[in-house]
């Protein structure tokens, strides 16, 4: 197996929806996305799953030795140290991105929106920002670019704290601000019955249209992404935001569901996202 077979192995283990994007991309970019997206999913895993600060140590160091120009031992690292090298990708976000993965080693403490809005920076919109150079030419990179990056790194942490609040619960991690708990009358100790109030519906409505929101912004400006990766990267999106749409269609439970979005979901918004951008001109 190869190094990017090895990255996309990956990809496709942890989300069907983001392989399947990135394979319509060409194959230069396809790989680079692979190799960034198992960095993400391996760094990722170290805390949610085995709550290990040695390792994310381990990829700090992997990463300054990349940009050192040193060896690079194991697959995924290797085709992460080419596509670094390719696209120029900064080593900031990486920084980052693994700062915030430590931070996330001990239970959260999210006050106000604000500090959610700073978690979501670190778990998301570095990510996004590494990624800039493979999907953007270098001539367009503009603060405007830096802005919708930053709201679709929200967007999509939103998504995946909507979509894994189960799973956080059980783990005793609360991404909720206590402000907006509060704010909604949600007491965190009766989530576990899996019980849906009108207040806690309320509240993960409220989310629910603020990410929208995030997201329309990144649909308002996807000319700038380059041509050719529009679509893929528009089909990606897409896909993440559906799962709002099966929360909102699952009348808001997420306490006691996991959702997804299945083939033929994915099918039909691929249908129409081609027609959508091809309407628009943004695509041939």
């Amino acid at each position: 197996m190869s190094k990017y077979e090895y990255c996309k192995e990956i990809t496709k283990q942890s989300s069907v929806t983001f392989d399947q994007a990135f394979s319509q991309l060409k194959t230069a970019e396809a790989n680079a996305m692979y190799a960034i997206y198992a960095f993400y999913q391996m760094a990722s895993d170290a805390v949610r799953g085995d709550q290990n600060s040695e390792t994310l140590t381990q990829y700090e160091a992997q990463i300054n030795a990349i940009y050192k120009g040193d060896t690079i031992h194991g697959l995924m690292f290797q085709a992460l140290a080419e596509t670094i090298r390719a696209y120029k990708l900064p080593a900031e976000p990486f920084k980052a991105f693994l700062t915030g993965l430590k931070k996330d080693l001990s239970p959260p403490s999210i006050v106000t929106d604000e500090d959610l809005d700073a978690y979501c920076y670190r778990a998301a919109s570095t990510v996004i920002m590494i990624c800039v150079p493979v999907l953007v030419s270098k001539q367009k990179s503009s603060q405007k670019l830096n802005d919708v990056v930053s709201a679709l790194g929200k967007a999509m942490q939103i998504t995946t704290m909507l979509r894994d609040v189960r799973e956080d619960l059980m783990k005793h991690r609360v991404y909720f601000p206590n402000d907006v708990l509060d704010q909604h009358q949600v007491i965190v100790e009766t989530l576990n019955t899996g019980i849906i109030t009108p207040e806690y519906r309320s509240m993960i409505e409220m989310y629910i249209e603020k990410a929208k929101a995030l997201y329309q912004v990144f649909y308002d400006n996807i000319d700038l992404l380059d041509q050719d990766t529009r679509l893929p990267i528009y089909l990606a999106v897409l896909y993440h935001e559906s799962i709002l749409t099966e929360i909102r269609r699952r009348k808001h439970d997420n306490l006691t569901k996991h959702h997804s979005i299945g083939f033929w979901r994915r099918a039909r918004l691929t249908k129409w996202a081609k027609k959508d951008l091809t309407k628009k001109g943004l695509i041939e």
